[in-house]
């Protein structure tokens, strides 16, 4: 064989093998979709997937992700931003006004694509409602409680008021005696 046959032939199998190494690989998977964009879904399996990642949070961490999905969702979030968000607010404190985001995804409920986060989202409303009954419930008993212990400093202010006033009259009363009895005693020692 020629020298430019043996090249030809060399390069054609290292042209083929390329070409067959190049279409053995997979396709390139897609880039992961950005932070913010995990936030956006309202499909039912992110919404439990992400409820059982806040359960294994502490409470700081849940703090710390409710300001982070807050600022991501921007001043109007949309469905998913809420449904994300009133997850967090039910395990954390200070983690903005549960019953305006309840109110706010009211009105995107009916625009959900799944039945199934429909009627996720209708059992948190009633478990919220729940919720805020009792915390308010918790509300009225702490007022009643503070005013029943103001009353109480106040029943104590006045009953030592009271046995002040009383120990003072005794005293009177005491002084009183005392004197009768000196006045009484010194008339019954003269003689007319």
């Amino acid at each position: 064989m020629n020298p430019v046959g043996r090249h030809s032939l060399v390069l054609s199998f290292a042209l083929l093998s390329a070409c067959s190494w190049w279409k053995d690989r997979a396709p390139p998977s897609p880039p992961p979709p950005p932070p913010e964009a995990r936030y956006r879904s309202t499909e039912l399996d992110e919404l439990l997937r992400y409820g059982e990642e806040l359960a294994a949070m502490t409470p700081e961490i849940r703090v710390t992700e409710c300001a982070r999905v807050r600022e991501l969702a921007g001043a109007e979030p949309g469905a998913g931003e809420q449904l994300h968000i009133l997850q967090i607010q039910m395990l954390a404190d200070g983690c903005g006004d549960r019953q305006a985001t309840l109110a706010a995804l009211s009105a995107f409920r009916d625009g959900l694509a799944e039945p199934p986060v429909r009627s996720w989202l209708a059992f948190q409303e009633q478990v919220l409602s729940r919720w805020q009954a009792k915390e308010e419930q918790v509300r009225s008993l702490e007022k009643q409680l503070q005013q029943t212990q103001q009353s109480v400093q106040k029943s104590r202010k006045t009953a030592k008021t009271r046995e002040s006033e009383l120990q003072d009259l005794k005293d009177k009363l005491d002084a009183l005696k005392s004197i009768e009895r000196d006045l009484g005693g010194s008339e019954g020692g003269r003689k007319p």
